[in-house]
């Protein structure tokens, strides 16, 4: 019978191997981390910037409405909803944030027999004189990469990454000038 002979194995060559392995690999998994943390932050970034819009044009309509009431109240334009912003999205408190507010002519909507209710529950009609407008908030703010993973692959050669990325919104919402609400 024959003499089975056990080759020995060279542990230095196996782990040799295995770190060429891991030097091949860790990169990719660092990078598509990174590239998830990037994507992230947008998202939550994008998310904030559509929020705010919708609470800046109804801050906005809601100043309005106080204006046509009588009630003094500050004018809703680009600067004050702008600072209005800052103070209550974190995010947003950047230099690069551009505000636009827009406010449509009031137009007057015909009587209805459509009732409005009121805090109280009861039903009231909407008066023949009703205006009615809209005020739109669109606004814009620059973020830089949460990672250096932009800056990593712009030094590897890769060309057409920014820095950073643009958070862009839009909300219109409507107001009323006989001080009622909607």
């Amino acid at each position: 019978m024959r003499a089975m002979t056990h080759r020995k194995r060279c542990p230095r060559r196996e782990r040799g191997q295995a770190i060429v392995e891991m030097a091949l690999i860790v990169p990719l998994l660092v990078a598509c981390v990174m590239g998830g943390l990037d994507l992230s932050a947008q998202a939550v970034c994008a998310r904030q910037a559509q929020s705010g819009a919708q609470a800046a044009a109804n801050e906005a309509a809601a100043l309005l409405d106080q204006r046509a009431s009588g009630q003094a109240a500050p004018v809703p334009d680009d600067s004050y909803i702008e600072s209005w912003l800052a103070e209550r999205y974190p995010l947003m408190d950047v230099d690069g944030l551009d505000v636009k507010v827009t406010v449509s002519a009031p137009e007057t909507i015909p009587y209805s027999h459509k009732v409005h209710p009121t805090k109280d529950s009861a039903a009231i009609a909407r008066p023949s004189n009703a205006k009615r407008g809209e005020v739109t908030v669109e606004l814009s703010f620059p973020r830089d990469y949460v990672t250096p993973l932009g800056s990593v692959l712009a030094a590897l050669g890769a060309t057409g990454i920014p820095g950073g990325y643009t958070s862009h919104a839009t909300s219109t919402t409507p107001y009323d000038l006989t001080g009622q609400g909607w």
